[in-house]
């Protein structure tokens, strides 16, 4: 298995192309990159070439998650930030790639199409964090949503951790969230055991407009109509009920 070093070695090598610029991504973007690629190398372990060298935690999150929905595959390489990839070269164990896929805007934009089953532009349940969310997505939400208030038909739900909600409380993020008329919930999964046991009573979910490529990933699965996209969109369609370019 991964245990052995001999079975971690990269097979696929994933390059970008030129006219993409990593620096400027979303975190859906992120997501998009890898739920894409996850589908082109199936069960091959990916070596990413021109990332960030500096990609914050939250941003390798979402690059990530992903990969273990979309492919069977149990671990990634990124050249210059994952350990175990210092160069291409050490990421392949010196050997030749099985396969060599490049990635640009209309990859990107596929997946972006893909993942959203949704038809209606009106929906009712906003959800992020899947995963959880992070305290600087946490802040973000925040801070999109000062001043606002959230469409009284809709329900905008957060998940998170119980150590980072209790910081989040702390900093008064899940105040702003809450005083804006959203949820903050910790310690389940919050796109499918939410639904089932932290609905308010007389609550349909019609259409659900999320960030997270996974969570809509299981939510297609489950046959509810999803719009996939970014935290500023989802926070939009939150506050006006409609979901943009719909």
């Amino acid at each position: 298995g991964m245990h052995l070093s001999e079975n971690r070695h990269g097979q696929a090598i994933v390059e970008l192309k030129d006219e993409l610029d990593p620096g400027t991504f979303t975190y859906a973007d992120y997501n998009a990159l890898s739920y894409g690629v996850g589908k082109m190398v199936v069960d091959k372990i990916p070596v990413f070439l021109g990332l960030p060298r500096h990609m914050s935690i939250t941003q390798l999150k979402y690059l990530c998650a992903p990969l273990g929905v979309s492919a069977g595959i149990p671990m990634f390489h990124a050249v210059g930030i994952t350990p175990e990839a210092p160069t291409l070269e050490v990421a392949l164990g010196g050997r030749k790639p099985e396969m060599r896929i490049e990635v640009g805007k209309k990859e990107i934009s596929r997946t972006f199409e893909e993942l959203c089953s949704a038809t209606e532009p009106r929906i009712n349940y906003v959800f992020l964090g899947c995963p959880h969310v992070t305290i600087p997505e946490m802040n973000e939400i925040a801070t999109l949503l000062q001043g606002k208030k959230i469409k009284s038909e809709v329900l905008l739900v957060v998940g998170t951790t119980e150590p980072l909600y209790l910081l989040a409380r702390q900093m008064g993020l899940v105040d702003i969230i809450e005083n804006s008329g959203g949820m903050v919930v910790s310690g389940m999964c919050s796109a499918g055991s939410f639904l089932r046991r932290g609905v308010p009573e007389g609550f349909h979910v019609g259409v659900v407009a999320t960030n997270a490529a996974k969570a809509a990933h299981y939510l297609k699965a489950g046959r509810v109509q999803v719009w996939f996209g970014t935290m500023q969109k989802c926070i939009n369609a939150a506050v006006t009920g409609k979901w943009e370019d719909a």
